[in-house]
This record gives C-alpha cells, sequence and structure tokens, in this order.
C-alpha cells in the first residue's frame, strides 16, 4: 500500500510547510550556539590583574673589578597588591638581604624611573633625584616588598652572583617575579668608577 499526497497538498500549504521547517532550524541552531560565549580580548576592556613592568635595568662593574651592582625599577601595572618576591640573575636567586630598595610617593617614584640609574656601590643611600638635595635613603629588603597598584620601587642589588669584569657571556638574563607577574630582560655589563 503506497501513501500519495495529491499535488494540490503542497501546493495549497507550501507557506505553512516552510514557516514550520524555517522556524525548526532557527529553533536548532539557537540551542547549538546559545552556550558558546561571545570572543572579547579581556586585555582591552579588564586591566590585567597581576602585571609588573621591568624598567631601566642596568648591570656595573667597577674598574678594579672588585665590586659589581645591579638597578632596576619595578613597577606594578596591575589591578592588585603584588609583593616582589624573586629576583634571578643569570638564572640564580637572590637572597633578600641583597636588595636595597627605595619607594617614593608615585610621582616622585615615576620621575626616577624616567632618570637614568647611576651606578653606586654603596646602596644604601643613592643620589636617583636631581631635584632633591642629598642621597635618597634605601631600605635593605629582609621580606618581599610590596606594592600597590601604580606604585613603583628602584632596586640596587650589590654584588650579584660574583659577577665581575671577567664574566664571558655577552649579556646577562635578569628575572623579577612578583606574585604570578613575571619580567624578564637581558643586560650587558657597564665599566665604572
Amino acid at each position: 500500500m503506497k501513501l500519495i499526497i495529491p499535488g494540490s497538498f503542497y501546493a495549497n500549504h507550501k507557506r505553512e510547510i516552510i514557516a514550520a521547517i524555517g522556524i525548526t532550524l532557527f529553533l536548532v541552531i539557537s540551542v547549538l550556539i546559545w552556550p558558546i560565549p561571545t570572543w572579547q580580548p579581556s586585555s582591552y576592556y579588564v586591566q590585567q590583574p597581576e602585571s609588573i613592568r621591568l624598567t631601566n635595568l642596568h648591570i656595573w662593574v667597577t674598574n678594579n673589578n672588585n665590586t659589581s651592582v645591579t638597578a632596576f625599577a619595578v613597577i606594578n601595572v596591575g589591578a592588585r597588591d603584588l609583593t616582589l618576591d624573586n629576583i634571578s640573575i643569570k638564572g640564580l636567586s637572590i637572597p633578600h638581604d641583597s636588595w636595597y630598595y627605595h619607594n617614593t610617593d608615585s610621582d616622585g617614584v615615576l620621575y626616577d624611573v624616567k632618570d637614568r640609574l647611576k651606578p653606586d656601590y654603596s646602596p644604601d643611600s643613592v643620589d636617583i633625584d636631581s631635584r632633591l638635595a642629598g642621597e635618597e635613603g634605601f631600605i635593605r629588603a629582609s621580606e618581599p616588598i610590596l606594592l600597590k597598584p601604580g606604585e613603583a620601587v628602584i632596586v640596587y642589588v650589590l654584588n650579584p652572583e660574583e659577577i665581575n669584569a671577567t664574566y664571558q657571556d655577552p649579556s646577562i638574563v635578569v628575572s623579577v617575579k612578583a606574585g604570578a607577574a613575571q619580567s624578564v630582560q637581558a643586560v650587558k655589563i657597564l665599566f665604572s668608577d
């Protein structure tokens, strides 16, 4: 037995059939696409929660080859408080008590960061701000350094990993880590008096 549908049925109900198929397809596609979120790069709309910028990095060795010093500035460009908890030079972690750091108000630190840091082999006091008379006091670290969002800190490390004039590599890798944020840069050794 064969089901025969007269041709007049299709002609009379063509619009209803097309509408039913269209609605069914729309519903099926909507259900399939509904769980897929719209992609938006978060960095355009939301400030990264943990991010730092390493700037003004230098390593100096005295001409008499007995002392070296590393200096740099770290700025918290993220949205959370961070602690500067690890400084590595040549892949080796530098103990906190070898760090000397200086915090000032945001405007002062940002002004200092724009100036080139100077070689100073007694980092407990360094003249980094030419607008002020005298030298700024640096604190010897005993634990990680707290950085609030937008704040910066200038760090001097005395005699990092026995770097001296006989060191053969053309550049040294310095890594700074604060929470989940990390910044890595290579720097050449400079000689000074």
